[in-house]
């Protein structure tokens, strides 16, 4: 399971490398079909954050199995920024439907989140493949 969801990491990753610069860089208005795939690529991230807490890990060269310990690693590792990225994720999204429906924030600030938000997946982007670049 845990590799499946791997493999599909990978590919959300590459959509993001690819589509992150673009739609920061011009500012482009997604169409429905995109924002719909943007809610499942945040949910995607969101359960990823709780997989990674449950997944054994290193450390100081020991695996680590024991579920309070991960959890405690982890919390002291990357869920800080994980929590940041997420939830930022999650406000975009909100944002973007906002918008579709015509109820919100005015188009400068919301404009603004997105880009803010696009800024912070495309820095998990880059965090999440110098991790596969050690695998």
């Amino acid at each position: 399971v845990r590799l499946t969801f791997d493999t599909f990491s990978i590919v959300l990753l590459i959509w993001s490398a690819f589509s992150l610069p673009f739609l920061t860089a011009w500012d482009v208005k997604q169409p429905l079909g995109l924002q719909v795939f943007s809610m499942i690529e945040t949910t995607f991230w969101t359960v990823d954050m709780l997989l990674t807490m449950l997944t054994g890990c290193y450390d100081k060269g020991e695996l680590e199995m024991r579920l309070r310990r991960r959890v405690c690693l982890y919390f002291r590792s990357w869920f800080i920024v994980d929590l940041g990225i997420n939830s930022a994720d999650w406000i975009s999204v909100a944002t973007e439907f906002s918008m579709v429906s015509g109820k919100g924030a005015t188009p400068i600030v919301s404009a603004r989140l997105l880009k803010v938000n696009r800024l912070l997946r495309l820095g998990r982007t880059i965090r999440v493949m110098k991790v596969y670049q050690h695998l």
